[in-house]
């Protein structure tokens, strides 16, 4: 009774306007000399409800709510906001924004929105991400039409401390 529609609107404006004046200032013009198009950063939070609302919110056990959230860093928008139900998981609503990705995009996003076939659609529109996969995931090289498995770890133990490596042209499979 207490967050109806204009209350709901209310929330998530002054939510909108908290975030971008925290990040609006210094970090910004770090940002700003990217490359990237959008820094598209997208995560979600849950919390349990009374039981008086199981019937419009199901949560994992009795009643929840789950809330999305994408933010573009370079630019200080919020891209989208969503209230669910407690139930969805996070890879569900990763595969509503496959319709808006753009080239030079790169997505930030935790394990819960992994999927191969987003990866590969943002693939495919230029875009960029920095992801975890699932631990079941295999890497790959594709050298003379043969496929080779490599070795994280193995990678990860040659590099000195404070230390990166780039592997292009990798596949995943299980």
């Amino acid at each position: 009774q207490r967050f109806s529609p204009d209350a709901v609107c209310f929330l998530k404006e002054l939510l909108c306007r908290l975030v971008q004046a925290r990040f609006l200032g210094r970090e910004q013009s770090l940002l700003s000399r990217c490359s990237f198009s959008r820094i598209r950063v997208l995560d979600s939070t849950a919390f349990s409800l009374p039981m008086q609302f199981s019937e419009g919110y199901a949560g994992p056990v009795s009643s929840g709510v789950k809330v999305q959230w994408e933010y573009d860093l370079l630019s200080g928008d919020f891209l989208y906001g969503a209230v669910r139900e407690g139930k969805e998981n996070d890879a569900s609503y990763a595969k509503e924004t496959m319709g808006n990705i753009l080239p030079n995009d790169l997505f930030i996003r935790d394990l819960g929105y992994f999927s191969t076939k987003f990866l590969k659609e943002a693939d495919q529109c230029g875009a960029f991400y920095v992801t975890r996969f699932k631990s079941n995931m295999k890497i790959y090289r594709k050298e003379n039409d043969v496929f080779h498995e490599i070795d994280p770890v193995q990678l990860g133990e040659k590099l000195l401390p404070g230390k990166s490596m780039e592997v292009l042209d990798i596949y995943l499979g299980v």
